[in-house]
């Protein structure tokens, strides 16, 4: 859980350390004042994860009658 906020006007921050790609991390928040906290809010998740990069183009090599059709994967991004 995280307890670290920065407050900035009327809005608050928190920052996950150490996020890995393709993990999903699930938030919830409660509020604060003199007389005691509020209850959590609805569990909020989001997964650290991009669109794929674009994959180069493949490259072709005759191999007697037979083509070999290679390529490298791109970085997958979660």
């Amino acid at each position: 859980m995280l307890e670290d906020n920065w407050t900035t006007g009327t809005s608050y921050t928190t920052a996950a350390n150490l996020v890995a790609q393709s993990n999903t991390y699930s938030f919830k928040i409660r509020s604060a004042n003199s007389v005691g906290y509020s209850l959590y809010s609805e569990p909020y998740s989001i997964k650290a994860a991009q669109k794929p990069d674009r994959p180069d183009p493949p490259t072709t090599t005759m191999i007697g009658t037979s083509i070999k059709i290679q390529w490298f994967a791109p970085n997958y991004r979660g």
